[in-house]
């Protein structure tokens, strides 16, 4: 390959990432948008409130577990964010808990499974996480069936699964937080 040719690919390479990163500036707001929107409809899905129950929590932005407490200083919920190591990363999610210690839901926000495969644990894709509800989180052996837990497993997605558990199994061990006071 002559330098002129190395000149006329660097030039092509560097427009290409240019037009790229001016593309997802553009588009940064509404991605952004996207994002708070489904994390607040998963938020309310779990919650089981429906439209009688308003709340400003983005999914993204949870780092420790929050109280949900209503306008008298009343505990309502408690949503437990946590990560988990999938098969091919890091499966992001929130998890929430009504007042009975009971899981309500468990809703993944972010993953890079393999689809058609690990992807299960999307609502969108299986209902698996929807076994996850309706659980005591101190009874609960949060493991796959196959590893001496209570849980059923899909086969193919096993790492997937479990790298979910473990991290809900992590996340629901935290300390719960009060409403204050």
């Amino acid at each position: 390959m002559n330098l002129r040719t190395a000149l006329h690919l660097g030039l092509i390479t560097s427009l290409g990432s240019l037009g790229v990163l001016l593309v997802s500036d553009c588009t940064e707001d509404a991605r952004l948008d996207n994002r708070r929107e489904a994390a607040q409809s998963s938020l309310m899905e779990l919650l089981q409130r429906g439209e009688h129950f308003h709340m400003d929590i983005d999914a993204h932005s949870l780092e420790q577990p929050t109280a949900l407490c209503d306008g008298q200083g009343t505990l309502q919920a408690i949503i437990y964010p946590g990560t988990g190591t999938g098969y091919a990363g890091e499966i992001d999610f929130i998890a929430a808990l009504n007042m009975e210690g009971e899981v309500t839901g468990v809703r993944v926000t972010s993953h890079a499974e393999t689809p058609g495969i690990g992807d299960v644990i999307e609502t969108a894709k299986s209902p698996w996480v929807h076994s996850l509800a309706s659980r005591p989180r101190d009874a609960t052996a949060w493991k796959l069936a196959r590893d001496g837990g209570d849980i059923d497993g899909i086969s193919g997605a096993t790492i997937t699964l479990r790298g979910l558990l473990r991290g809900l199994d992590e996340a629901l061990s935290q300390d719960s937080p009060t409403c204050p006071q």
